[in-house]
């Protein structure tokens, strides 16, 4: 069990950014354990982070700061997510105050479900206020409606098929080039 505090996205503020990168940290931990089940054997990773504190923060703002938190978090652990197979990371956020409630949930996701490796998309959800159930998704950049996709596509058993062999999967290669880059670029920036 991963539970976290208040994480309270601030821009001005990275004090978040600590305490996100740690509960990450702790579910690639647990991927890594469960990665030694002879089940797990050649199974792709997805990480999957529903933060239940209320973020009083703009949607679009709180994309571009957890997009430019996943970036540099890609960069700096990319060689253990590539070890873990990680193919997604999703991070869930309940937007809204104290005083309002929930106003909307952010769904984050950083795939290489599209062939380009850990493409961050965002969309906002509307939540049934009875169950609690996500029943429709809006894109967050185009506004417009979008439906839950198939993780059987080809591309995923191309991508595992490259893995097994010990290789990468060809349309992942510019987005590993840009992770190392990023990567160099954070190092020289210090």
């Amino acid at each position: 069990s991963v539970s976290h505090s208040r994480l309270g996205f601030q821009p001005s503020s990275n004090s978040w950014v600590s305490r996100l990168e740690a509960l990450l940290l702790a579910v690639v931990h647990e991927m890594e354990c469960a990665r030694l089940s002879p089940k797990a054997a050649g199974s792709e990773g997805r990480m999957f982070l529903y933060l239940t504190s209320l973020a009083e923060i703009a949607a679009m703002d709180l994309f571009q700061l957890l997009q430019s938190f996943v970036v540099e978090f890609v960069a700096r652990h990319g060689a253990l997510l590539q070890a873990l197979w990680l193919d997604e990371i999703t991070l869930k956020v309940r937007l809204g105050s104290e005083v309002d409630g929930c106003q909307g949930v952010l769904r984050f996701i950083a795939t290489s479900g599209a062939g380009e490796y850990m493409k961050c998309r965002g969309w906002l959800e509307e939540v049934d206020s009875l169950s609690g159930s996500p029943v429709a998704w809006r894109d967050l950049s185009t506004g417009t409606a979008a439906t839950a996709t198939s993780a059987g596509t080809e591309e995923a058993q191309r991508r595992q098929t490259a893995r097994r062999a010990g290789s990468t999967y060809a349309p992942e290669f510019l987005g590993l080039l840009e992770v190392a880059l990023v990567k160099d670029w954070a190092n020289f920036s210090r």
